[in-house]
């Protein structure tokens, strides 16, 4: 693709990202309109490109707002940043020639703003050809963040938890493609049935040796979404540890579960099927357009009538109405996402000090809610996918000091301990899967 082609789409992906603040995969499809009119060869480069991009988002606006000599960076709009974003990651780490990018930078600028901006994107283009990234560690950026594209708090984590002869690698696996695994939809079909099907249509899988309904992706002649089995809500993507979690709840047919951060649904579906559709669930979420999207999964996924019910509210109120009524719970809150950054790269910028501190009163919250759903002997299972010990251990300290619970054992043959006893977390390195934690609660 030519450098003005790859400067004009990745520009407007990134002013949609900016605009609205939703994810670099859901600004590709926004920005793009319809990315399927576009070829598809195309629009795999793009969709590569802009993941590539996103690994370095927070290095590029450090960069622009060292570079930009009037105001700052985040003075700029959104269609502005858009352009100087992708003309910082094309000239600085792709090894995009400068004159091109600049020439390319210049003209989408002014198509998407106006001409007045063009002599001011041209000297910042100018000023970034100059620019020597080492400068960054004026910021708090070593070597090891520089290598990995990673943002000093990210990495200041991840020291708390893993050894220094590990960081690296775990770095490293961040920057690689997700496993890729699909649930089977046991309430339909069996597991082996499915994996015939896949491959009849050339997606090969292998069965997981740790959780029985679940196969990973080995290859794809055509993407699974486009599979048979795909449309009739016979497999579902969910990643490994996350699929751990229904496991570990183990819900019992007849019983009735309490979802409360359910969308977009997956540990729903999943504790469903475990229940073999018998009993009852309860899914709350505070998103109503969430709780759209999951109400569309369970109707693709066929769940019968009457056995899911779908509440939008605030989780923290639940327990108003449920005074101790469900045998089982499910906490999987908002959270940093330092544990997701293989799906979706640009979440590692948004890992800081306040956020983290942020999320963990409100994790706390939820699951002290949930520990008030359940009956006495009722069982709680918290989970993130994230990684810093304030929204794991330091949550399941503090409510367990505050309630009479029981900290049960992980039973699971894959991860390691977590830094409480019996808890456990789950590394993309060593496990195959997004970073990931898991505690088991008991009400007593």
């Amino acid at each position: 693709m030519k450098v003005s082609e790859i400067v004009s789409m990745l520009a407007r992906i990134l002013a949609e990202h900016y605009r609205s603040g939703v994810s670099l995969k859901e600004s590709f499809y926004r920005a793009l309109d319809n990315p399927f009119s576009i070829p598809s060869h195309r629009a795999r480069a793009i969709h590569r490109r802009l993941m590539e991009l996103g690994k370095r988002l927070g290095l590029c606006e450090e960069i622009l707002d060292d570079v930009i000599q009037s105001g700052s960076f985040e003075d700029l709009g959104p269609e502005l940043k858009g352009v100087l974003v992708t003309a910082a990651d094309e000239m600085l780490f792709e090894g995009t020639s400068p004159a091109l990018v600049t020439d390319a930078a210049t003209r989408v600028a002014k198509e998407l703003v106006s001409d007045r901006v063009a002599d001011f994107v041209h000297a910042v283009c100018f000023d970034l050809e100059k620019y020597d990234v080492d400068r960054l560690k004026r910021r708090g950026y070593d070597d090891l963040c520089l290598r990995h594209y990673f943002p000093p708090d990210f990495v200041d984590y991840v020291r708390r938890v893993l050894p220094e002869d590990e960081i690296e690698d775990f770095l490293r696996a961040c920057n690689k493609p997700a496993v890729k695994y699909v649930r089977v939809n046991t309430l339909r079909a069996d597991v082996d049935e499915v994996r015939e099907r896949l491959a009849e249509e050339g997606v090969l899988t292998e069965p997981d040796e740790h959780i029985p309904d679940l196969l990973r992706v080995v290859e794809e002649e055509i993407p699974i979404v486009r599979t048979e089995a795909w449309k009739e809500g016979l497999v579902f993507t969910q990643d490994k540890a996350s699929a751990a979690v229904a496991h570990v709840l183990d819900p019992q047919p007849g019983e009735f579960v309490v979802d409360l951060c359910a969308a977009p649904g997956g540990k729903t579906l999943h504790a469903l099927c475990l229940m073999e559709g018998e009993g009852e669930i309860l899914a709350v979420d505070k998103s109503d357009w969430r709780l759209d999207a999951m109400r569309e999964k369970l109707a693709w996924q066929r769940v019968p009538d009457g056995v899911v019910e779908l509440r939008c509210a605030d989780a923290r109120e639940i327990p108003e109405e449920l005074d101790e009524e469900a045998d089982r719970a499910i906490v999987d809150p908002p959270c940093s996402g330092m544990g997701s950054v293989q799906k979706r790269p640009e979440t590692r910028w948004n890992v800081t000090k306040k956020r983290v501190r942020r999320y963990a009163k409100l994790q706390s919250e939820l699951l002290e809610a949930a520990i008030k759903t359940v009956r006495p002997g009722g069982i709680v299972v918290y989970s993130t996918c994230t990684l810093t010990i304030n929204e794991n251990e330091n949550v399941i300290r503090r409510v367990a000091r505050r309630y009479d619970v029981t900290i049960e054992k992980v039973n699971l043959q894959f991860g390691r301990r977590g830094l409480v006893p019996g808890t456990r977390r789950f590394y993309p390195h060593t496990d195959r899967c997004q970073g990931f934690f898991i505690a088991k609660l008991r009400k007593n």
